[in-house]
């Protein structure tokens, strides 16, 4: 706890304060926390700058560690050591004794060296996440606000303003902006320091490894390594570290791993020290050893393909668990994942290339489309049939009323059908995890691929994020497969073409009529019988 030592705020003498609420409430006496980084301090450094430093700096000390016994030596003490903000600094400072690494951290001192010296963010602010920690607030800027809804005057009304928010903390608790990018920075150099620390121990102590069977080794450390790998050219280039050659962030506990010619992703496990957490705190997950397991799982046994859909999941080929807890899984590396907002589109234009495969079920849908144009449900949401109702339910979902109705386009078929493909392959990917005894408490971590098969395209749905799947009891499953399924339909049948209006501009009934058209030849409409099919 700090107090502050003077203030700039001290009242003019011409202007009029209340005596009483300002004796109640010194500004000079005001406690406030001073923070670690803020954003005038923060101002000296540049974070490229940074991360270019630590790249040069930890490339000079994994070269040195593959062909310096010594080096090597004091790496490995650091596998054991809790990931935290001082680890990179005192790795850094650790490895100084090495000739070429001293001479780097002199060159780079005002910028990296600096950065890792300063004072650790205390814990205790840091919660729940970086992300969801409150935010400390400044008195002199606070101050200054405050004062310009009072025209400036130290008023009774503006010390009890005040004096409400001094109450409330926000001074003494929380953390600044900076403060959470100096956190994320040194704790992602942290987790760096033990991929070196874990490569120096397996070309230091590799001989004292311990197996514990085919798959699972032990070091001396305690640090255990599980693998899956068949390929045996693959499996001896992933264990020799003399073939791990470069780690690239992808987004916040994803890496990109290059080793030997083979590429990898690299998954850490999640903490409230990563910066991408969920929307009210970070909620632990499941450990990197069953993320593995769970991926394992799904790809053995739950890979499925029906016709122009695949659903697929990524491939686990090592896990990796320290025993300070730091612990990450590898998987395979998969080449050409378009991310959700792109695959429509691409798709599309795949269909488009490819008309002569669709140019028969495209002639089936826009005849079929036509006996939808009059039904209410094409309009959605509205069962009421005077003027004034149709008129203002096709305003607000962005629909037109059309004086003729024009004929369904190719190009509207093509999009029309590939956001079918895509909700059909999600409610087979939401069917398919609680089939398997298992729910996902995080929706994201799914990726598109676009397979050509014999002229036709397929879309591959994969899923390559499985950090908060949990199992679910078997007295549910049944139960939780039932409400996936009517959520599914019911967005099919009342939802429509309503959210996808960024690809189809205005929702004509001719493209809404040929969506349900399509839901009509799959099976999936409620009360068919509404329709004049």
């Amino acid at each position: 706890m700090e107090r502050r030592e003077s203030s700039t705020f001290t009242p003019a003498s011409e202007t009029p304060v209340s005596t009483e609420v300002a004796e109640e409430l010194s500004i000079d006496d005001i406690e406030i926390r001073v923070p670690v980084l803020d954003g005038e301090s923060a101002s000296k450094y540049s974070y490229k700058e940074l991360n270019r430093q630590w790249l040069l700096l930890t490339e000079a000390a994994r070269r040195e560690i593959l062909s310096v016994p010594e080096v090597r030596e004091i790496a490995k003490r650091f596998i054991d050591l809790p990931v935290d903000e001082s680890l990179s600094g005192a790795f850094l400072e650790a490895l100084s004794s090495n000739e070429r690494i001293a001479r780097l951290l002199e060159r780079y001192k005002e910028q990296i060296g600096d950065f890792l010296e300063l004072a650790p963010v205390p814990d205790e602010e840091v919660v729940p996440d970086i992300s969801n920690a409150p935010q400390l607030h400044n008195l002199e800027s606070t101050i200054k606000y405050l004062l310009q809804g009072h025209d400036n005057q130290y008023t009774p009304e503006f010390y009890e303003e005040l004096k409400r928010i001094v109450d409330s903390g926000v001074f003494l608790h929380g953390i600044t902006a900076s403060e959470r990018l100096i956190i994320t920075q040194r704790y992602r150099f942290a987790r760096e320091v033990k991929l070196l620390a874990l490569q120096a121990e397996v070309l230091s102590d590799g001989q004292d490894i311990e197996m514990m069977n085919e798959n699972e080794f032990v070091l001396p450390s305690g640090t255990t390594i599980t693998l899956n790998i068949e390929n045996e050219t693959k499996r001896q280039e992933l264990l020799n570290p003399q073939n791990w050659k470069k780690r690239r962030q992808i987004k916040d506990r994803v890496y990109e791993l290059l080793v030997g010619s083979s590429k990898y992703i690299l998954k850490e496990k999640k903490t409230a020290r990563h910066k991408d957490t969920m929307r009210h705190g970070h909620k632990p997950g499941i450990t990197s050893l069953q993320e593995f397991q769970v991926a394992e799982y799904f790809q053995e046994n739950a890979v499925i393909e029906q016709g122009d859909i695949k659903l697929n999941w990524e491939s686990p080929v090592a896990t990796v668990t320290f025993l300070d807890g730091f612990q990450f899984t590898v998987f395979e590396y998969t080449e050409g994942l378009i991310e959700d907002g792109s695959a429509i589109q691409q798709l599309s234009q795949e269909i488009l290339e490819n008309r002569e495969m669709y140019e028969d079920e495209f002639n089936v849908i826009r005849e079929m489309a036509k006996t939808f144009v009059e039904h209410p449900r094409v309009l959605k949401y509205s069962y009421r049939n005077t003027e004034s109702s149709l008129k203002s339910l096709l305003k607000w979902l962005g629909l037109r009323k059309e004086t003729s109705i024009q004929e369904l386009t190719f190009n509207d078929f093509a999009l029309i059908k590939s956001i079918r493909m895509q909700n059909k392959l999600e409610a087979l990917r939401d069917e398919t995890i609680i089939k398997n005894g298992f729910e996902n408490r995080d929706h994201d971590g799914f990726a598109f691929k676009i397979n050509i098969l014999e002229g036709r395209p397929q879309l591959e749905i994969f899923g390559f994020d499985f950090e908060y799947f949990s199992p679910l009891h078997d007295g549910i499953i049944e139960d939780s497969l039932e409400r996936i399924r009517k959520s599914n339909r019911n967005r099919d049948n009342y939802q429509g073409l309503t959210f996808y209006r960024r690809y189809l501009g205005d929702i004509t009934i001719i493209k809404n009529a040929a969506y349900y058209a399509m839901l009509a030849i799959e099976g999936l409409l409620d009360t068919q019988e509404e329709f004049s099919i």
